[in-house]
């Protein structure tokens, strides 16, 4: 195991500049994922510290060792790609034990090794096999096995399950979890899928544009956002946002009015988060307290909740609500909300979060 430290680190493709001065610290056994929109980063990110990229500035430290100009393999780190990238004529425990083999590891050692690993993931049934009959999920456990074998200080995922069914990614997501909990290995894990993100981690790193946006725990950038890239992008769906004006009675935008000690004295708040987490389906006259109205558009339903697309004005929003809450209503309704107040998000012209 070890813990890994970037220091200012940067990445060039010439003149375009991929990744900006990167500070970040990674914790011996930690799990830690790196999220953010296509061509944030977050790739490129991993493909540094594999050695994969080199790092046209800053520092890359794995455990005591500064490895800027050191080889992949000497490295101490093992990757996992989207595809298996398998070798088709091996069979499972040939694909498992060949990076030991190339070592020149004794066979006893292989064997023992490699049915250690099979018996971990469950493949022990299948190592006499071959990728091409074997299930998705088969595969990439396979992967991950012919990685775990060489015994690295440090995983590397990037985006092994994107290639997966929805089902199967679910299971897959209980066996990552399960398995770093077994090995207590550092792991560094690239997705585009919030689900994943937000299950898997012990820290979260949102990139955005080569830029580290934030660091903290999936409850940290959920419920305290730095800033509203952070906000919309964590979180699905995604947080509503609203735009108003600061009043002498607080905030008042279109069809709503937010209270002014509700809202923050350290700035002047141009737009407020709402998680449609946070809305629920008023019923009666209301309770007094914040309120939207608007027009249903769409209810999608999912089994005992729902999501609601609403028109408040110009400005569509969408609600996580209970099902049973959206009997009776049908598209072209008027509908009210209200909103659970000790969960509004105030951000700035500049787009950093106001804080209490």
């Amino acid at each position: 195991m070890a813990s890994l430290a970037l220091t200012s680190l940067g990445k060039s493709f010439g003149d375009t500049e991929v990744l900006r001065d990167i500070d970040l610290e990674v914790e011996d056994g930690e799990f830690l994922v790196l999220v953010g929109p296509s061509g944030c980063g977050k790739s490129t990110l991993l493909r540094c510290l594999a050695g994969l990229e080199t790092i046209s500035t800053g520092e890359l430290t794995i455990g005591d060792r500064v490895v800027n100009d050191v080889d992949p393999r000497d490295r101490g780190v093992a990757m996992v790609f989207q595809s298996y990238a398998l070798y088709p004529h091996m069979t499972v425990r040939e694909n498992m034990a060949f990076a030991l083999k190339i070592r020149k590891r004794p066979q006893e050692f292989i064997d023992k090794h490699v049915g250690d690993v099979a018996e971990l993931l469950g493949l022990t049934d299948y190592l006499d096999q071959h990728p091409r009959q074997l299930s998705g999920g088969q595969r990439q456990r396979v992967a991950m096995g012919r990685a775990i074998v060489r015994q690295p200080d440090v995983f590397l995922f990037d985006e092994p399950l994107s290639n997966l069914d929805a089902a199967l990614r679910a299971q897959m997501r209980v066996e990552l979890k399960k398995l770093h909990r077994r090995l207590a290995t550092t792991m560094v894990y690239v997705t585009h899928d919030q689900i994943e993100a937000m299950t898997l981690a012990d820290r979260i790193v949102v990139l955005d544009g080569g830029n580290l946006q934030q660091v903290g725990s999936p409850s940290e950038l959920f419920d305290e956002p730095k800033n509203k890239f952070v906000a919309t992008f964590i979180g699905s769906p995604a947080m509503n946002i609203l735009a108003g004006e600061p009043t002498s009675d607080g905030f008042r935008g279109d069809g709503f009015m937010v209270d002014v000690d509700l809202v923050p004295a350290n700035g002047e708040p141009v737009e407020v988060g709402i998680r449609p987490q946070h809305l629920t389906v008023c019923a009666g006259d209301g309770d007094g307290g914040l309120e939207l109205c608007g027009t249903l558009e769409v209810i999608e339903p999912m089994g005992w909740e729902a999501y609601a697309h609403i028109s408040l004005g110009d400005t569509p929003i969408k609600a996580h609500v209970r099902a049973e809450s959206l009997q009776g209503f049908c598209a072209g309704d008027q509908i009210r909300l209200t909103v659970d107040t000790g969960h509004l998000h105030f951000f700035d012209e500049s787009g950093l979060r106001l804080s209490f």
